[in-house]
């Protein structure tokens, strides 16, 4: 519009406010129109600021050698880089035709058109210099054995079963045995030997594992390619350890002159993550010439929290008796290594309790042990979740004696729990015959969960009641 006045010419200038849906310069800056649409091709006008409403992760299109692709709350576009170029309805192409390529956690292999033609997920992520998964690098150098056997069988003991470690034998219910690979480790210093067994995918129902010997059996290791699922109870009777200090110090038994008795004191609970408790003392009678027969000690805790090297917890003492003596009272609890490269389920109970202590005879009386040290186990995986009303239990065994008490015997110590030491066998003070102290309970055993993050998930009704520490699983 234009005037004339006084022979000037007078232009109206007008006030203009930028189009907030504008993205010409290549910007939008309302946050409530936060994605540039370039093409107009998704739901706007070629350059124009939209709101997306998108499926979280879905690809949208190309722009060149950029992937278009909706972000993970779905309100939002994300726009990444192609090395090997976008493809139309695809996306960023994974490998080139004939080339085996691992991005964003997958692993994909391509044909002569450049198809993917196999995929596989890579729980610890791609490796980095390599077109390869990362791989699961289990503690005690385990990974050996599973490189070993690249197509191992599964192994199904969901009906139930027995593992012998010593023997290498698997044997499912009714007594049919599995032919599963196995390999024997020797014992590293502070250790115990370790067979190792190499499966796909693992399942575990009520099961029971032996060493084959009393003490110092091997202890077990499942290296799983698979998933491994604990559906049952798996019951951990052997691959205990026996060191000086951590086990138990042995009861006495001792005979009184004056009165031709047998009297014996209770023998020290063993040990691992924390200390096992003291065993009774027998207190004299009056007129009695002999001392009190004082209980054995408990063991000292022994061993690393992380389970490196792989041990069970320690027996019990045994007894010093005339002309017999006794090494050890009962069983520490057993060890156990669970390796998945994918995860690890348990809905049932993973059990390396101690044993309760015993009743034990000697020549012509008898004697109360102390319960074994709680044991180890060992779970690795990306994931690890533990669900229902599962459980992981290494805690002290109980010690030996009379409950309720009766004066000439001591009630017996209490095994370690989560939250609580061991306690030590109750003396014998009774006034006339035979008198026994009880034995001491047994310490607590160790428990570590390491994962792709450190963390695992539990329902709130499962029981872990052990040492417990978590760390991040090693990759190679």
């Amino acid at each position: 519009m234009r005037w004339r006045w006084f022979g000037i010419s007078l232009i109206a200038v007008g006030c203009t406010t930028p189009n907030p849906r504008s993205c010409a310069d290549g910007t939008c800056g309302d946050p409530a129109l936060p994605f540039c649409d370039v093409n107009g091709t998704l739901g706007g006008l070629p350059n124009e600021c939209i709101a997306p409403a998108c499926e979280p992760g879905t690809f949208a299109e190309c722009r060149g050698d950029t992937e278009v692709r909706c972000n993970a709350t779905g309100n939002d576009y994300e726009l990444s880089r192609c090395e090997r170029g976008c493809e139309d309805g695809v996306g960023c192409r994974a490998c080139l035709p004939n080339e085996t390529a691992c991005l964003n956690g997958t692993l994909m292999t391509c044909d002569a058109s450049g198809a993917v033609v196999e995929t596989e997920a890579c729980p610890l992520g791609c490796f980095e210099d390599e077109p390869r998964c990362r791989e699961v690098d289990p503690s005690n150098g385990l990974g050996v054995y599973l490189d070993m056997v690249p197509s191992p069988p599964d192994l199904d003991l969901s009906a139930g079963g027995t593992i012998d470690t010593t023997a290498g034998t698997v044997t499912a219910s009714g007594d049919v045995a599995l032919d599963i690979p196995s390999f024997e480790v020797p014992a590293s210093a502070g250790g115990a030997p370790i067979r190792v067994f190499v499966a796909n995918r693992v399942v575990l129902g009520d099961v029971t594992v032996t060493s084959g010997t009393e003490y110092e059996g091997p202890a077990l290791a499942i290296v799983a390619r698979d998933e491994i699922s604990v559906d049952g109870i798996v019951t951990v009777t052997g691959g205990d350890l026996r060191t000086s200090g951590c086990s138990g110090a042995k009861g006495t038994d001792v005979v009184t002159p004056e009165r031709g008795n047998r009297h014996a004191s209770g023998s020290g609970g063993g040990a691992h993550a924390t200390d096992g408790a003291a065993g009774g003392a027998v207190r004299p009678l009056p007129g009695d010439s002999t001392q009190d027969i004082v209980g054995g000690t408990g063991g000292r805790s022994e061993g690393a929290d992380d389970l490196v090297p792989l041990r069970g917890g320690c027996a019990a003492g045994g007894f010093s008796s005339s002309p017999v003596s006794i090494a050890y009272g009962a069983r520490g609890g057993g060890a156990m290594q669970l390796v998945s490269r994918k995860a690890i389920s348990v809905s049932g109970a993973l059990d390396v309790d101690g044993m309760n202590g015993v009743l034990i005879e000697l020549n012509d009386g008898a004697a109360h042990s102390g319960g074994g040290g709680g044991g180890g186990l060992l779970l690795e995986a990306p994931r690890i979740d533990l669900l229902g009303h599962g459980g992981l239990l290494a805690r002290g065994g109980d010690g030996s004696g009379c409950a309720p008490m009766i004066s000439a015997c001591g009630i017996p110590g209490e095994g370690a729990r989560a939250g609580m030491e061991a306690r030590p066998g109750r003396d014998a003070i009774g006034s006339s015959g035979i008198r026994r102290g009880a034995g001491g309970g047994g310490g607590l055993g160790r428990i570590r969960i390491n994962t792709k993050d450190g963390t695992y998930t539990s329902a709130s009704s499962v029981e872990v009641n052990g040492a417990l520490t978590t760390g991040t699983l090693a990759t190679r």
